[in-house]
């Protein structure tokens, strides 16, 4: 196996694909290497099966990565604000709008009607149709018409950025099964390696105080040392790619020092930053009428209200920050209307996934809480130390109950009230009803709430990386996934990192 190429792409996963594919299209003759520690997963029932993508958590597919304890536990403004925050127009919703349909293309066509040279997914929407007539839920209506009687408007294109309103919930699967990058991105002539962790990138330290250190290639935990002869890009996660850069001597100097690694590049943003989406499930019982998957509810927070909070986190109003957060397009909230008990598997609840039970599941998309990502120690194997800091901040605590009490009133409003019983609290708790005070909401959040698994932001830019993904202090070195979000995102991150991993390729071939 040769040992020298001109691309390293650390890991297989959303970015990484899309990063090696992009590459190999542009720069045929280029040599590219894509190590993944994973095994292959083609035909495991848990990657390919929609109803069993939880399932996949805690299983051999994942990393099994647990948060330290909780003390305290997509639309066009979100773009705008990174595009601020980086001081980059690059990054807009505007400019970064042409790489979606790259990503994605929304269709209500006939089943196989599916060309990859054209799109390489897919979005089947929820709306019924001839060709979907299983996607007629008698609970479809319904649904509908209780959140629109509570005040929540209709609106045609969540996608069309500005998502706030009840919208038709969209899936990426093709003929019934999940689709994933390297299904979709070509990989042919392109060195893949599974079952290889990185435990260092390789750098050449600076040969002067005024010089950058130089990324010369990747060593696995193997022992085997690999030789990038132009550039490493690190994919790995908003979890594993500050790791990465830690274990190599870039990151916060004395954290390096308490686990006796050499500071390369003292770059104290690195694993800091970091946000995630918190969910909390209520779980329904309904009169046996089958599931209902078909809608999805984006809200925001009244500006009054919003204020009290910012300033309740001592937050001062005047500040750029604040002023981002009072956009009234921002989206602070989801409810989405699963067909599934939300979180089953996960929050290790007990609800029966047999049709009986529906569930509003409410997500944070705007949280200011920040947390970190850190090492417990110089093994590469071992797992870094997660705090995501969950529900720490008056602000998200605010969002989570405003959506919560919504829910709720929808839910035991007309016509909802003929078809659901009431709420299967988890275990220990009363439902949560109209009259809940605030605490006991907070309380539940707290003890139940979990991840919607949507890390990012551990790896800023502007922080940890510039605007092309470059390291700071490093030549040779991006970092590309969801880790470089310099802010949270309002929507499932999987269309915004598919665009990063695209819009890094464009970097790199403009610079060659």
């Amino acid at each position: 196996m040769a040992t020298s190429y001109d691309y390293i792409v650390v890991g297989g996963g959303t970015a990484g694909c899309v990063i090696a594919s992009k590459l190999h299209e542009k720069l045929p003759t280029a040599s590219i290497l894509v190590l993944e520690a994973g095994e292959e997963t083609v035909g495991h029932s848990a990657t390919e099966e929609p109803l069993k993508a939880m399932m996949a958590h805690k299983s051999e597919l994942d990393w099994n990565l647990s948060t330290v304890p909780q003390t305290s536990l997509g639309d066009r403004a979100d773009y705008d604000r990174w595009a601020t925050l980086v001081g980059d127009a690059r990054w807009s919703y505007k400019q970064l709008l042409p790489y979606f349909p790259k990503t994605a293309t929304r269709s209500a066509t006939e089943r196989g009607a599916f060309n990859p040279a054209a799109s390489p997914s897919t979005m089947y929407t929820a709306t019924p149709s001839q060709s979907h007539p299983e996607r007629k839920y008698p609970l479809r209506g319904p649904m509908l018409a209780a959140w629109k009687n509570n005040g929540v408007k209709y609106i045609s294109d969540a996608n069309s950025g500005y998502p706030m309103g009840i919208s038709e919930r969209v899936e990426n699967f093709n003929q019934g099964k999940r689709q994933f990058a390297h299904q979709i991105y070509s990989l042919k002539g392109i060195k893949i390696l599974t079952r290889s962790t990185v435990a260092r990138i390789k750098i050449q330290k600076a040969s002067s105080s005024r010089g950058d250190a130089v990324a010369t290639g990747v060593e696995l935990i193997s022992g085997l040392k690999l030789t990038a002869k132009k550039e490493v890009i690190i994919s790995a996660g908003t979890y594993n790619s500050p790791k990465i850069l830690m274990l190599s001597g870039i990151g916060p100097a004395k954290h390096l020092s308490k686990h006796g690694i050499d500071a390369i590049v003292d770059s104290p943003e690195v694993g800091q930053n970091f946000h995630d989406h918190m969910a909390e499930a209520m779980n329904h019982p309904i009169w046996k009428l089958g599931w209902a998957s078909d809608w999805t509810v984006s809200a925001g927070i009244d500006n009054s209200v919003l204020r009290k909070a910012i300033v309740k986190d001592d937050i001062n109003l005047l500040e750029p920050f604040s002023q981002l957060l009072l956009n009234p397009h921002l989206c602070f909230t989801e409810t989405l209307n699963f067909y599934t008990p939300a979180g089953t598997t996960v929050a290790e609840m007990d609800t029966p996934m047999d049709g009986s039970h529906i569930s509003s599941t409410i997500l944070g998309l705007s949280p200011i809480s920040r947390g970190t990502i850190s090492l417990a120690s110089r093994d590469p194997l071992a797992q870094p130390i997660i705090d995501p800091n969950y529900y720490s901040t008056e602000v998200d605590r605010v969002a989570m109950r405003i959506a919560i009490r919504k829910a709720i009133q929808v839910y035991t409003s007309e016509p909802l009230t003929s078809f659901i019983e009431g709420e299967s609290p988890p275990a220990g708790f009363p439902p949560l009803t109209r009259f809940s005070l605030d605490r006991e909401i907070d309380e539940r959040v707290r003890r139940v709430g979990i991840s919607f698994s949507h890390p990012a932001g551990s790896c800023a830019m502007g922080m940890v990386v510039d605007s092309e993904c470059r390291v700071y202090g490093v030549k040779n070195l991006r970092v590309a996934d969801a880790s470089v979000l310099p802010t949270p995102i309002a929507a499932h991150l999987q269309q915004a990192v598919y665009a990063i991993g695209a819009r890094v390729v464009d970097f790199m071939v403009a610079r060659i």
